[in-house]
């Protein structure tokens, strides 16, 4: 029974990270961790424990051949899904505006938003964001 439900867990995690590779809209916060975090890890759990109670069995009973080839799938299957969003999440890029009026909105030219020409302009992200929160 755990080999079956590995293989349609994993099958169902393979389909949902293909969607999210051609439907991009379906890329978001809550699909990628019910690939990355609860199909992928459950498939792999179950299709391992078929493979582990079955380890010193012989491999001729055709049921045991049919449990086997199913946990196989099973984590194959979850390996290309997670191998999909990964790479999805990697090849992923925020784009940011980069224009003058976007720029200055945390870095004013004369100085501070709150008291201007009291601080010089800072052209480190880094620096800026110490100066506005000084506990980050």
């Amino acid at each position: 029974m755990l080999a079956l439900a590995s293989v349609w867990i994993a099958l169902v995690t393979f389909l949902l990270a293909v969607t999210m590779l051609l439907f991009r809209p379906a890329f978001t916060d809550v699909t990628v961790p019910l690939v990355l975090w609860l199909g992928v890890p459950i498939a792999w759990c179950f299709a391992g424990l078929v493979l582990w109670s079955h380890r010193k069995e012989s491999a001729l009973e055709p049921s045991l051949v049919a449990q086997r080839l199913q946990a196989k799938v099973a984590f194959v299957l979850g390996f290309f899904a997670a191998s999909i969003v990964y790479g999805l999440i990697i090849g992923s890029k925020k784009f940011e505006r980069i224009d003058e009026a976007h720029t200055t909105q945390y870095n004013p030219p004369h100085g501070d938003a709150f008291f201007p020409g009291s601080v010089p302009p800072c052209t480190s992200p880094l620096m800026d964001d110490k100066k506005h929160w000084p506990m980050a």
